[in-house]
């Protein structure tokens, strides 16, 4: 464990021996307990990787989340990608489309279904005049 995140802990501990116990009652609706997990996030992630795990878990604590059992994750959250035009995800370089195995493309995507015509509606009969 680095320096950082050794003090961090050493921070959060504190706070569980000295702060925590002058409050009336137990407030945080989680399990493991905000400090806890916090501790644990940063030990097992590192000091920037686990203190902003430990900060969101700390910015979920509000009446508007019920809370519960909510264990430290043991990856890191993936980086969510929008799959819009444009995203990193479907660039490909020069280099990289040159060096890929042929034997590994994926087949092209399927063509999108023809559009099933429509019947028109059916004329209206025309009222017809009695004289």
């Amino acid at each position: 464990m680095s320096l950082a995140s050794r003090g961090l802990v050493g921070a959060v501990r504190y706070y569980q021996r000295v702060l925590s116990p002058r409050k009336p009652v137990p407030t945080c609706r989680f399990s493991p307990t905000c400090s806890e997990y916090a501790a644990q996030a940063i030990a097992l992630h590192g000091a920037v990787k686990g203190g902003w795990l430990a900060t969101w878990r700390v910015a979920r604590c509000n009446p508007l989340v019920p809370g519960g059992y909510d264990p430290v994750p043991d990856h890191f959250p993936a980086r969510r990608h929008s799959g819009g035009a444009g995203s990193t995800s479907e660039i490909i370089t020069a280099s990289e489309s040159s060096t890929a195995p042929e034997s590994s493309t994926a087949p092209p995507p399927a063509l999108p279904t023809p559009p099933v015509p429509r019947k028109s509606p059916s004329p209206t009969p025309k009222k017809r005049r009695v004289s």
